[in-house]
């Protein structure tokens, strides 16, 4: 069941110290910086609108921190989940209006192009109270998004929303749709985690009764820290 969400209830979100007008380069994304913000519904459709990116709350060592700490490892909570849709046959309203779970804000990004029809566009879901779980949040991610894909016979191709590490970039001047009503309570997904948990746990059983037959890495495997630096560069 949907809930009714006031607009002036503040909740927590990571947002760039820096906007963008056209989507970063892998420079520019090797030097964002987010910070750690309290923010609401409108401010953050006004955050999304003038290019700012956003992502989720991590255990960092201080309230900004660079791509380098945005990891699983470091994941804390997060009020939101987004979903990228890169390969709709639709139109962002009426994508919008034929979805089961209406996104509390959706907008298009910068690759949407509206005469050719080839539409893309991100979807925004507020919960209200914070997702701390990132098994949780990937379970209730493949819900949405599984339901979105029967809501539009499509099968969605980019899934880097459901990873926890990610980030998502505002879009300068997008079309945007805001339903500050739809919002979410984690409670709804109850049956999405329990499903999950029960395919995790056969999926173990059923590997421990395999033999191990993989080669087993050195102990103490080192990762130079230019080698992590440039991959924070790259695109999911």
């Amino acid at each position: 069941r949907k809930r009714c969400y006031n607009t002036s209830r503040w909740f927590r979100l990571s947002i760039s110290k820096q906007s963008y007008k056209t989507k970063p380069t892998p420079v520019q994304i090797s030097k964002m910086v987010f910070e750690e913000s309290t923010i609401n519904l409108p401010i953050f459709a006004e955050l999304i609108r003038n290019g700012y990116s956003y992502t989720h709350i991590y255990n960092t060592s201080a309230s900004t921190f660079s791509t380098s700490e945005k990891t699983i490892k470091n994941f804390k909570e997060t009020s939101i989940i987004s979903i990228d849709v890169d390969n709709a046959n639709k139109s962002l309203n009426d994508f919008v209006g034929s979805l089961t779970y209406i996104p509390t804000i959706a907008y298009t990004t910068p690759s949407n192009n509206n005469e050719t029809k080839e539409y893309r566009f991100r979807l925004v879901y507020v919960f209200e109270s914070p997702i701390t779980d990132s098994k949780q949040f990937e379970a209730i991610y493949n819900v949405i998004e599984s339901q979105l894909n029967v809501d539009n016979g499509l099968t969605n191709k980019d899934k880097c929303g459901s990873n926890v590490a990610q980030y998502m970039n505002g879009s300068y001047g997008c079309e945007m749709i805001n339903s500050f009503d739809k919002t979410y309570n984690i409670n709804e997904f109850n049956f999405a985690i329990k499903n999950n948990n029960d395919n995790n746990n056969s999926l173990y059983i059923n590997l421990k009764c395999k033999k191990d037959t993989t080669t087993k890495l050195t102990k103490n495997t080192k990762l130079s820290k230019k080698f992590i630096n440039d991959l924070n560069t790259l695109e999911p």
